[in-house]
């Protein structure tokens, strides 16, 4: 009897034991799933409902963005009027892409949309390619550095940048020349206001050109009345010799009565 007792007791602890065990293994439960559950779900039919919905709804996106009036249209005209634009759409891209090959040299007999479009990709790689290597080059003349990775849009904008800083280097250049213009017209009594660099040069080359020709015509009269002088000179030089020389007769026959005796008186002392 003892061991029958025993034995139940025994029995009874080892299966409270393994119901611990359990209800310690058990993870607590999902409020929010457990009231997902909990709803009930939709029947086959507004399954199919919302789908066709939903299968509309992304039907009239496309037709109202590609500009298609879908007012009274049922789902299959919507459909048609789609595939038709869509149609439309990839006739007109290929014809641009033709056009595009064509004018790039790539032949088109027996190729197909998808081998035009690769043929077309392909050629536009190496024209990436030789703009990129020209605009390197360029950028090189205008002292800008590339670097390797650097997109075209990337090295025309550091083209563009250096040009800026040129163009301001040169406007500051520029007005210091027209300064010094400014001054130099200032100083030959040039009024200066308000003109050009070029304008400028041609007013200080006038003044020049008039005060040379003041400057020679005033060396000139000077050599003129220098040699008007010289002249005025000679003459009365001229003048005074002939009036000396229309003297000199008359002077001389008085001087002969008063020598000629004395000559004679001393021929007769000799004798």
């Amino acid at each position: 009897m003892k061991k029958c007792v025993s034995s139940i007791l025994s029995l009874s602890l080892l299966l409270g034991g393994v119901s611990v065990v359990n209800a310690a293994e058990v993870p607590s439960v999902d409020k929010a799933a457990h009231a997902k559950a909990s709803k009930p779900a939709n029947t086959g039919k507004q399954a199919k409902a919302e789908a066709r919905q939903q299968h509309l709804d992304k039907i009239k996106a496309l037709t109202e963005k590609w500009g298609i009036d879908t007012t009274n249209m049922t789902v299959e005209q919507m459909k048609e009027a789609y595939k038709a634009k869509r149609a439309e759409l990839n006739a007109e891209k290929l014809a641009k892409l033709k056009e595009k090959a064509q004018k790039w040299g790539i032949q088109l007999d027996g190729k197909t949309a998808k081998e035009v479009k690769a043929a077309v990709k392909a050629k536009q790689a190496e024209k990436h390619e030789q703009q990129l290597a020209k605009l390197v080059e360029k950028a090189g003349k205008a002292g800008v550095e590339t670097s390797a990775g650097q997109t075209p849009k990337e090295i025309k904008q550091m083209i563009q940048a250096k040009k800026a800083e040129t163009k301001q280097q040169r406007q500051a250049k520029q007005a210091e020349h027209i300064a010094k213009l400014q001054e130099k017209a200032a100083q030959l009594g040039t009024d200066a206001t308000g003109k050009t660099a070029k304008e400028l040069k041609e007013a200080i080359k006038a003044k020049k050109a008039e005060m040379k020709a003041a400057n020679k015509a005033e060396k000139k009269a000077e050599k003129q009345a220098e040699k008007q002088a010289s002249k005025e000179a000679k003459q009365k030089a001229k003048q005074e010799a002939r009036q000396q020389e229309k003297q000199a007769p008359k002077q001389a026959p008085k001087q002969a009565p008063k020598q000629a005796p004395k000559q004679a008186a001393q021929q007769q002392n000799q004798v």
